[in-house]
């Protein structure tokens, strides 16, 4: 928000991020007419340094709209 009140968008970039995860898949067909699947995944994501000019130092927060670890 400005001076002004009028809500603007800014864009911005963080100097570095560290993103780690798995993910895992497995299909079991114990009869012709049965099958069992199974899955799993695991993401952790997270900012090495960032700072914002609108909201400080970012650094060693997770990104926003990820799943927490």
């Amino acid at each position: 928000m400005n001076a002004d009140g009028v809500v603007a968008p800014v864009n911005e970039n963080a100097a570095s991020a560290t993103i780690e995860g798995v993910e895992w898949e497995q299909t079991l067909q114990p009869t012709a007419r049965s099958e069992l699947r199974l899955s799993y995944s695991y993401l952790e994501s997270k900012y090495d340094r960032f700072f914002s000019p609108l909201e400080g130092d970012l650094s060693s927060q997770p990104f926003p709209y990820t799943p927490r670890s």
